[in-house]
């Protein structure tokens, strides 16, 4: 078994190049038969016909074929006139029938500017296409709805991502957050017992006729439900919602305390006038910045003989209020003993313990040669920033998801691994199946650590799978999630995953599902009907 258990950290590497498959509900991502030239062979009779409406093409290239049900499928064709070039480029997508090769009718034929336009998903009735620049951001995603049996033309919608980053269940319901390009979405599903009934879901872009923010977290407080964003609080008593149009100081920073300063006018009565509106500004930053939620400021020994570190006495810019606390294990509030998790991109990266009087930071150690060469030969030599990623605190053990950043890229060698408290030690699982990935997300459980893996090449995100550790044998298994996963929750025997497109869901047998929420043919947002 390709696995090891070493006393440091892991180094997180290139993302590979995925295969993303069908999924249930009878949509597909990018799965595509062998590329084709079409412009002598006439294939469905696409190249004649794109003739007709553009004779002055004369180079056909079938890119693939998209099975959507029985004998139908989607040709995914670009044309162009071999003596201009790229700026004649012309892109189709056509509804054939495989048993007659036959052109039932064109879906969209397009012009565009776009680096890269592709078919991203097809359904029965629906196809989306995305539009993407040099850097991989998109330009358009649009999704058109189309009738096999009609040659009506196809409903165009602007299918815009869902970023979802929050899940909560509350009561008898399961609670998703998150975002719709700049604007909020809150989905609200029923449970039953082991079963979401997702045909019943209330999907929200609206409360009382204005805009939902974006949500960053959810708190259950007795019979309610309140998700928070940096604008507004949003309320659920179980029956209705409410939306309160104001922050709430306790989870979201109030505004820089140094805006309203006249540094300017200081500077010009004198160096002692500035000095006093310096040190009023520092010291409400250092308020705001909650610095006391973690019981001591200043220096820190370390494992480094003769080192120490300081103690980052102030968060405002990297922390929001809600974010600090999330990183702070508490053991004891009498006498105070806490572990503060500290991923800054400041500082170091590590673990400090934290007691009334005393403070020792333990930092990520880096992962050493072997390590790389065994996991990533041929790279050659690596200049590498450690990191955490993502963390959960299950039975005395601090589990994370070790994080580097290597050249011009977040990569590494998919590690998983804890630190114990008790013994003040990192141990870092690691495998040939999640090399070359970071780390997005982690949830702890008995018996099972799951993490979102993701890699960032040139600055992008992209998705990796969700990977499954079982301590007890070390084994692991990846699961593909053609999306970068942001959280995971169990409900019952599934986990759900909210991702940077949407909802996945993963079933006990192992099936990867996509939940939604995406378009109907009405330009409505819904989720898919789970079986």
């Amino acid at each position: 078994m390709d696995f090891k258990t070493i006393s440091q950290t892991i180094r997180l590497g290139w993302p590979r190049a995925g295969i993303l498959l069908c999924t249930v509900f009878l949509s597909c991502t990018a799965v595509r038969s062998q590329s084709v030239e079409i412009t002598t062979t006439n294939a469905y009779g696409i190249t004649s016909f794109i003739k007709q409406a553009h004779p002055e093409l004369n180079w056909f290239w079938m890119r693939g074929l998209r099975p959507l049900s029985g004998e139908y499928s989607v040709a995914d064709v670009m044309a162009q006139n071999s003596e201009v070039g790229w700026s004649s480029m012309l892109y189709g997508f056509f509804l054939v029938n495989t048993s007659s090769n036959t052109l039932v009718k064109p879906l969209i034929v397009l012009r565009s500017d776009a680096e890269t336009v592709e078919l991203s998903e097809a359904g029965r009735d629906f196809i989306t296409v995305l539009q993407e620049d040099m850097y991989g951001r998109d330009l358009a995603r649009d999704t058109y709805f189309f009738d096999m049996s009609a040659d009506s033309p196809a409903t165009k919608y602007p299918a815009k991502t869902i970023n979802i980053g929050v899940i909560e269940p509350s009561g008898p319901d399961m609670f998703f957050g998150g975002a719709v390009d700049k604007d909020g979405i809150i989905i609200r599903v029923p449970v039953q017992g082991n079963r979401m009934y997702a045909d019943k879901a209330e999907i929200l872009t609206e409360i009382g006729g204005t805009k939902i923010s974006p949500v960053t977290l959810a708190k259950g407080e007795g019979s309610l439900l309140r998700m928070y964003s940096p604008e507004a609080i949003y309320v659920f008593n179980g029956k209705s919602w409410a939306a309160i149009n104001k922050t709430s100081e306790k989870f979201f920073r109030a505004a820089d305390p140094c805006a309203d300063i006249p540094f300017e006018k200081l500077t010009a009565i004198s160096s002692t006038a500035y000095m006093a509106g310096y040190d009023k500004c520092e010291r409400q930053r250092y308020v705001n910045g909650d610095a006391w939620l973690v019981g001591y400021t200043g220096k820190c020994e370390t494992d480094s003989p003769g080192r120490d570190a300081g103690l980052p006495d102030r968060y405002d810019g990297i922390f929001e209020r809600w974010e600090l606390p999330s990183h702070i294990v508490e053991l004891s509030s009498a006498p105070l003993h806490r572990f503060l998790v500290w991923n800054s991109q400041r500082n170091a990266h590590g673990i400090y313990e934290i007691e009334a009087d005393k403070c020792r930071f333990y930092p990520m150690p880096s992962p050493d040669k072997a390590t790389l060469t065994h996991f990533r030969p041929g790279d050659g030599d690596f200049t590498m920033n450690n990191g955490l990623g993502s963390f959960q605190e299950l039975d005395g053990r601090i589990w994370l998801c070790p994080d580097f950043y290597d050249s011009e890229g977040y990569t590494g060698l998919g590690g998983i691994g804890y630190f114990d408290m008790k013994e003040r030690k990192y141990e870092i699982f690691y495998s040939s199946k999640t090399s070359g990935w970071g780390c997005s997300t982690l949830m702890a459980e008995k018996g099972k650590v799951w993490a979102g893996l993701s890699g960032r090449p040139e600055g992008e995100t992209s998705p990796g799978g969700l990977a499954a550790y079982d301590p007890s044998s070390g084994e692991i298994k990846v699961y593909d999630v053609p999306a970068v996963i942001n959280v995971v929750r169990r409900v019952g025997d599934s986990l759900f995953m909210g991702t940077q497109n949407g909802i996945y869901t993963l079933s006990v047998d192992g099936k990867v599902s996509f939940l939604g929420p995406r378009l109907n043919k009405e330009g409505e947002y819904q989720l898919t009907r789970m079986d």
